[in-house]
């Protein structure tokens, strides 16, 4: 995935989520936070944080 993630900070943004994976998300300049899963969810959610 190719995500500009500079531009994204200068508009202010801090975090991605994610329907599936990303993973190249080192060299694109962000940190796997976490994931989430709920019972009632269709999906898992990846966190990821511009660094």
């Amino acid at each position: 995935m190719d995500i500009d993630t500079k531009v994204l900070q200068q508009m202010g943004g801090e975090y991605i989520l994610a329907a599936l994976p990303i993973n190249n998300y080192r060299d694109i300049g962000l940190s796997f936070e976490r994931s989430f899963v709920t019972k009632a969810g269709y999906w898992k959610v990846y966190l990821y944080k511009v660094r």
